[in-house]
């Protein structure tokens, strides 16, 4: 998958609804939300480590269920 374009084209299409739920008022915050979706996603990489083995579904979680919910959880 072309994970940056398809990563930015996402983060793009969602940026004006996230805007009611997180404060990104200046070019810097929206270009730090922007480059945040481009990764690295560590949720799919917590595999190597045995202690955080029991989360490493989180990843695919994430992408399958509704982003603005995780968006305002981590807020």
């Amino acid at each position: 998958m072309p994970a940056i374009i398809t990563h930015d084209l996402f983060a793009q299409g969602v940026i004006d609804d996230v805007r009611t739920i997180l404060p990104l008022s200046t070019a810097d915050e929206r270009d730090a939300f922007l480059l945040g979706s481009q990764g690295p996603d560590p949720l799919f990489f917590l595999v190597a480590d045995p202690l955080m083995r029991r989360f490493a579904s989180m990843g695919d979680t994430m992408h399958h269920s509704r982003p603005a919910r995780l968006l305002v959880s981590m807020r």
